[in-house]
């Protein structure tokens, strides 16, 4: 292995990500708002392998890994190891404490590589409640979501969409180490379903929703600690559902929890989703 490799956050473009994965991947990759840290040759030039994460919105301190990946002429020297290790180091520095590892594929032989590199980089499988619920749309509808506001009026006041906001809040939010290295940067999400929960003209929570085509995802609920309460998580997916259910392109919503308390709080809302899917994941503690 040679010395001159070199370890750094690295900044990866549409183009790139389409040569090393697929064009619709890519597209994912950036709705999420992608970090990557990269392996270079000799050259500082020659990417050898890259590591593509996002943060949990739902489990502070934790960030989700993407993607591993080596390219071919570099694989069988330990590189991926190293790759996966040097970006490790690097999250405990800026204080992220867990690294969660899902993977999904037709191929179940594909499927078995990524779980072995995954347990064999001191990966564990963890059980987080994580659970996934599918909404048509045209079943929230008839839903008298005003009458779920009421004793909400406080919260609700507090919750703000994208177009009340200055733009000073979201640089305010995105300087603030407070929460490892979630930001929230334009054109990842939704401008008109992603709200924001707001004290003291301050961001402390945000549901960013991303578009799908016909489909709203919402699988980024993030709330600072001392407004993660559960009146808060309600308003914020409260406003979220009743602009869905008024925008006349949207079919189906997804909506991604973690806990017993977010996933109840959901059903009530919303009612029981036509599909529901509970995920494992493995994690790595830093």
């Amino acid at each position: 292995m040679s010395e001159a490799v070199a370890f750094k956050r690295v900044s990866v473009s549409e183009e790139m990500l389409v040569k090393l994965f697929s064009k619709e991947r890519a597209k994912s990759f950036l709705k999420k708002g992608i970090y990557a840290y990269g392996l270079l040759g000799p050259e500082q030039e020659d990417l050898m392998g890259v590591c593509l994460f996002t943060l949990s919105g739902d489990m502070p301190v934790t960030a989700c890994l993407e993607e591993t990946y080596v390219l071919t002429r570099y694989r069988g020297s330990g590189y991926g190891k190293m790759l996966l290790d040097n970006t490790a180091k690097e999250l405990e520095r800026i204080g992220i404490k867990y690294i969660l590892y899902r993977t999904a594929s037709e191929d179940p032989g594909e499927v078995h590589d990524k779980y072995s590199f995954a347990v064999q980089n001191d990966f564990v499988p963890f059980v987080s409640e994580e659970k996934i619920f599918y909404y048509d749309i045209v079943n929230l509808l008839g839903k008298n979501f005003e009458n779920k506001e009421k004793g909400m009026d406080e919260e609700l006041k507090k919750v703000r969409d994208f177009a009340s906001l200055t733009g000073v809040e979201l640089v305010k939010f995105n300087e603030s180490d407070d929460h490892g290295f979630y930001k929230l940067k334009l054109k990842t999400f939704d401008e008109k379903l992603t709200f924001f929960y707001m004290d003291k003209d301050e961001i402390r929570g945000v549901a960013k929703a991303v578009r799908e085509g016909n489909k709203v995802r919402l699988n980024d609920v993030f709330l600072l600690p001392e407004s993660d309460r559960i009146e808060c998580y309600r308003a914020l997916i409260l406003k979220f559902v009743m602009a869905a259910v008024h925008d006349k392109s949207i079919e189906t919503l997804v909506i991604q929890t973690i806990g017993k308390e977010r996933s109840m709080t959901v059903k009530k809302i919303c009612g029981k989703p036509f599909t529901e899917v509970t995920a494992t994941e493995l994690v790595r503690y830093l």
